[in-house]
Order: structure tokens, then C-alpha cells, then sequence
């Protein structure tokens, strides 16, 4: 494909494939633990994002938070639970169900082997 574009005239597609692939990689790795950890503590009861955040490490920000308060870490992270909804993160599928007090709640879904060749992730 960047070689038809180079053709065309246009410079510089996916220059930053690298940086691109390694900040994902970063991302999916911190899925990965966060879904071990809270199938671990919660199993398939349902959480929300402010439970799931004290699941985080204090001393790393893999999802990207920010500075902010907890308010707004909590909220941020909702943002990426939802973004992460269906999918699948070590054998751990991601499930909305619902709100409670105005609150998203999500649950994990076990995934059995057979069912793991069907997604790709």
C-alpha cells in the first residue's frame, strides 16, 4: 500500500507504524493484566470503572488517565471501558450490564479455548 502512495506523491504513510504498534502493544499488555486481576477478585460479578480502577497499579498509568483526581481518572477509565467493551483480553471477554445508580457496570465473560481461535486480538 506505501508504495502505491509513494507513487502517488504521498510522503510519509504509516511512518510511525513503530510507535503506533508498541503504544498498542503497551495498551492490550495492561488489558491483559487488568482482566487476570479482576477475574481473580471479582469473577463474573459486575464492577464499575471506580471499583476496577483501584485494581491498577498506583505507580504506573498504562490506560493513560492523566494527573487528575480520582473523579476524573474514574471517569476517564469508564471512557475506556467502554471502548473495550466485547472484546477479548486473555481468554476475558469485556461485557457491559448495565447501569446502577447512574453508573456503568461491566463483567467478565470466560472465554473457552475453542472460542479463543474465533477471535483475533
Amino acid at each position: 500500500m506505501s508504495g502505491i502512495l509513494d507513487v502517488a506523491g504521498v510522503e510519509g504513510f504509516m511512518a510511525n507504524a513503530n510507535e503506533l504498534y508498541a503504544e498498542a502493544d503497551v495498551e492490550t499488555l495492561a488489558w491483559r493484566d487488568l482482566t487476570r486481576i479482576w477475574w481473580k477478585r471479582h469473577g463474573r460479578d459486575l464492577v464499575g470503572a471506580s471499583g476496577l480502577l483501584s485494581l491498577l497499579p498506583d505507580d504506573a498509568d498504562p490506560f493513560n488517565l492523566g494527573a487528575g483526581g480520582h473523579r476524573s481518572r474514574v471517569t476517564a477509565f469508564g471512557a475506556r471501558l467502554r471502548a473495550a467493551r466485547g472484546r477479548v483480553f486473555g481468554g476475558y471477554r469485556v461485557v457491559f450490564a448495565g447501569t446502577r445508580d447512574g453508573a456503568s457496570r461491566y463483567r467478565l465473560e470466560s472465554i473457552e479455548r475453542a472460542d479463543i481461535s474465533e477471535v483475533v486480538r
